[in-house]
């Protein structure tokens, strides 16, 4: 499992490629529920 922080989380989005991501690890990305949810 591989947890992601909002850091690299949102240099991904600054260059719209949070997708990339999901297809370089697929299900063994994780992020945690406050991240998700935009509370972090």
């Amino acid at each position: 499992m591989i947890v992601f922080d909002t850091d690299i989380l949102s240099m991904f989005a600054k260059i719209d490629a949070v997708d990339l991501l999901k297809r370089l690890f697929g299900e063994k990305a994780v992020m945690t529920p406050k991240i998700w949810d935009g509370e972090a």
